[in-house]
């Protein structure tokens, strides 16, 4: 699992995808696991139950040659409700890219031995049943490293299962037959990994930059005039809900008006975004800051007594005189 981890990352970092860095990585990766956990159980839970279903099926018409397929099919089934049992778990929860390396090793194994029971034509059924495993990884994969990674697993236990036990059994089933039909199938599910990977950063990309349009304004770069006032409101009913101490600051920009008659509407937007720059620096994270109109700004700061604010705004004030503007 480690080396086809090791693999699955070197393999993935030749494709090129848009790249993310800091908040809007973690911000990224939040948002794929909120998704990716409901998507995992349920193609876990279909996906193991028709391979399990149809091994039964199967075997029930092989008769007395299909007993042991159908004990690995019921082997598939229990494992099948299993994982999707521990996956409300917080452990599967906070690591989500070892669900499609478990369905690469273990439905891979489960493969092997259904074949190996029923042998007639191996080859073309083997094929499928890998192709039909490789989609359900990338369904599952909640990045395209563990996809790739998961595929690069899945593909290691089939090969294994290929060179070393079938010879043993005597087994008549081609290895370059079925590298005919599986290599053009883990194409195209690594390519399939790769533009679903594309595509959903791509999508998370725009929803965020439509976001921050809807509530930001467009010359300080900090929240408008409307949301800074739902923020308020917000702010104010969880105070008022939890008792908790809550500042609010109303800031102006003294002679903004005088410095856009004198030196035009750039320099007043220039000023404006960096003493934006500055107030946001100067607070913290959980503080939230907004423009209200072309010189006014209002500053909401939870869970902070009258006593903080005052020294927050002494301290902005006496910083900020200190520089010639």
């Amino acid at each position: 699992m480690i080396i086809s981890a090791a693999i699955g990352g070197r393999i993935s970092g030749f494709l090129r995808l848009p790249s993310f860095k800091g908040d809007k990585e973690a911000a990224y990766q939040e948002h794929r696991a909120t998704r990716t956990e409901a998507v995992q159980r349920w193609i876990v839970l279909a996906g193991g139950g028709v391979f399990g279903i149809a091994g039964l099926w199967v075997s029930f018409f092989a008769g007395e040659t299909g007993m042991g397929f159908a004990t690995t099919s019921l082997a598939v089934l229990f494992a099948t409700f299993a994982l999707y049992g521990l996956s409300f778990t917080s452990y599967l929860k906070e690591r989500l890219d070892l669900v499609p390396m478990v369905l690469g090793l273990g439905f891979g194994a489960a493969i092997v031995m259904g074949i190996l029971f029923l042998p007639e034509n191996a080859t073309l059924r083997f094929a499928y049943m890998s192709g039909a495993l490789a989609l359900m990884i990338v369904l599952s994969a909640p990045t395209l490293q563990s996809a790739v990674a998961a595929l690069v697993a899945e593909a290691m236990i089939l090969t294994l299962g290929l060179v070393v036990i079938y010879p043993m059994q005597g087994t008549p089933i081609s290895f370059f037959g079925t590298l005919v039909y599986t290599l053009p199938l883990f194409a195209m599910a690594v390519g399939l990994a790769y533009a679903l990977e594309r595509g959903r950063r791509e999508a998370f990309s725009f929803k965020n930059e439509l976001s921050r349009r809807a509530t930001t304004d467009t010359i300080s770069g900090v929240s408008h005039r409307a949301h800074i006032n739902q923020s308020a409101q917000n702010e104010f009913g969880l105070a008022r809900r939890y008792k908790e101490p809550l500042s609010v600051m109303m800031i102006e920009i003294d002679g903004y008006d005088q410095i856009a008659n004198t030196w035009g509407p750039i320099a007043a937007d220039t000023l404006v975004q960096v003493f934006s720059g500055y107030c946001v620096l100067v607070m913290h994270h959980c503080d939230s800051f907004g423009r209200l109109d072309n010189k006014r700004f209002m500053a909401i700061l939870p869970e902070t007594p009258g006593k903080g604010a005052h020294i927050l705004g002494s301290r902005m004030c006496n910083e900020i005189a200190k520089h010639e503007w």
